[in-house]
C-alpha cells in the first residue's frame, strides 16, 4: 500500500472563514433567480393584453379597409356598366 503524505496543519491550505460554509454556485444562482413582485407581473400582463388588443384592432381595421375598397370597386364596376 502506498504511503500517503501527511501534511501538518500549518502546511495545509486554509479556507477563508467567510467561504468555509458557502456553496460555490450559490452566488451565481442568486443572481439568476430574481423574484419579481406581483405588481410587476400584473403590469406585464396588462401590457401584453393591451398589445394583443391593439394587434387585433389593426387586423380588424385592415379587414374593414379591404372590404370598403372591394365595395368601392364593385360600385365603380356597376357605374361603368349602367
Amino acid at each position: 500500500m502506498a504511503k500517503v503524505s501527511q501534511l501538518s496543519d500549518s502546511d495545509r491550505r486554509q479556507t477563508r472563514p467567510g467561504n468555509a460554509n458557502t456553496h460555490p454556485g450559490k452566488v451565481a444562482m442568486e443572481a439568476l433567480a430574481v423574484r419579481r413582485k406581483p405588481e410587476v407581473i400584473e403590469a406585464e400582463k396588462k401590457d401584453r393584453d393591451e398589445r394583443r388588443q391593439t394587434q387585433e384592432k389593426k387586423k380588424v381595421n385592415k379587414k374593414v379597409a379591404v372590404l370598403e375598397i372591394a365595395d368601392f370597386e364593385n360600385q365603380m364596376d356597376l357605374d361603368v356598366i349602367v
